[in-house]
């Protein structure tokens, strides 16, 4: 059995990495660490100086699968051992929108002792939220 030659590696490999490198940045998806606001007092108050999980969702009142994933999370604190949920309006608080680069809405954060520790974009049903959150539990 014969195989072809191998080829020496060559620079055509590097184009779809900085594509995917690019798109990642585009849509907020990054191995760096976003770290909360130092100056906005709300924001320390109620997620950074949290023990335990909290959950923030970015959406928008005119935002379809926003409104849908605000009846998710309503189920989801209604059930036995809910976190703490805050919703922030990105049209309302832009700045604390692109301060964790949300591009695209709903965009949820789950932080732990103030720290993000996952993130999701899009709506899910209640038994995908649940099973996520208990992921950090």
């Amino acid at each position: 059995m014969s195989f072809p030659p191998r080829k020496a590696a060559s620079n055509n490999l590097l184009v779809p990495v900085l594509v995917v490198a690019a798109l990642a940045l585009a849509y907020g998806i990054s191995s760096s660490k976003i770290e909360p606001p130092k100056d906005d007092a709300w924001f320390q108050q109620h997620v950074s100086g949290k023990e335990g999980l909290v959950l923030v969702k970015f959406g928008a009142e005119w935002c379809g699968p926003c409104r849908e994933m605000d009846r998710t999370l309503s189920e989801y604190q209604a059930s036995a051992q809910p976190i703490p949920v805050h919703l922030v309006d990105v049209d309302q608080q832009p700045e604390l929108a692109q301060h964790f680069r949300v591009s695209g809405i709903p965009k949820l954060f789950l932080f732990k002792e103030g720290e993000v520790v996952s993130q999701q974009t899009g709506s899910m049903p209640l038994d995908q939220l649940a099973a996520w959150i208990e992921q950090y539990r």
